[in-house]
């Protein structure tokens, strides 16, 4: 038995849809709509330091960052999106990290994440339409061990 995908308001399937869950959600996840558009940046973290008598620097490895994330994408409905604004309200309410269901995060390794940031910008000539843009970092459990 083949899980069917999910449908756009268009009626197409969507291709990488995004889920995200946690219990604080309703219904415990969030299903953005329409596939929204995921970029994904990795920096890392390089001391550079000056050697005498010689161009350049000497440049040590400290570590990779968090991915940064960005999901942007636009919610439509038929009408005012009350429910779209509700559930996009309720997603950066969270206070914890989340985790993040999608191709190409899965494929960089990311199954968590913490949202840092909503933007909910006008869109013109359609009221009935809500475009969207979360900033989000890639988040890793780890577990502490206390010895004495």
């Amino acid at each position: 038995m083949t899980q069917e995908a999910p449908i756009s308001v268009l009626g197409t399937p969507l291709m990488w849809p995004l889920t995200l869950r946690h219990p604080a959600l309703p219904g415990g996840l969030l299903l953005l709509p329409d596939a929204p558009l995921v970029n994904i940046n990795l920096q890392k973290t390089i001391v550079t330091t000056p050697v005498a008598g010689r161009n350049g620097t000497f440049k040590e490895l400290i570590s990779a960052e968090d991915w940064q994330i960005d999901i942007r994408g636009v919610w439509a409905a038929d009408a005012y999106p009350t429910e779209a604004l509700d559930a996009l309200r309720n997603l950066i309410a969270v206070d914890a990290t989340l985790d993040v269901e999608h191709v190409k995060l899965a494929h960089a390794g990311i199954t968590r994440i913490a949202i840092q940031s909503l933007n909910l910008p006008d869109f013109e000539g359609a009221e009935d339409w809500i475009p969207y843009q979360i900033s989000a970092i890639s988040d890793t459990p780890y577990e502490l061990e206390i010895t004495e």
